[in-house]
């Protein structure tokens, strides 16, 4: 993951050693070439996405939540 944010990074700060040589620069999208994440970010965002990997995280469904919408959601 880290990698990924380092090449979006390495995109955005137009770092030639970064792109492909057969890809030319009207060919990357906009929101990739205009990403900005320094490594603040890109540690915050990782501990983030860690996260949601962690078995420890409690898994039961509550009796209810705080905006009295039904638990689970009705989807449709």
């Amino acid at each position: 993951l880290r990698d990924v944010l380092d090449f979006y990074n390495d995109i955005s700060c137009n770092n030639p050693d970064s792109q492909n040589p057969n890809v030319t620069d009207n060919e990357i999208d906009n929101d990739a070439r205009n990403l900005r994440v320094n490594q603040d970010d890109a540690d915050e965002i990782l501990s983030f996405l860690a996260s949601l990997n962690d078995e420890s995280f409690d898994k039961s469904i509550p009796s209810g939540v705080p905006s009295g919408l039904e638990v689970g959601g009705s989807i449709k």
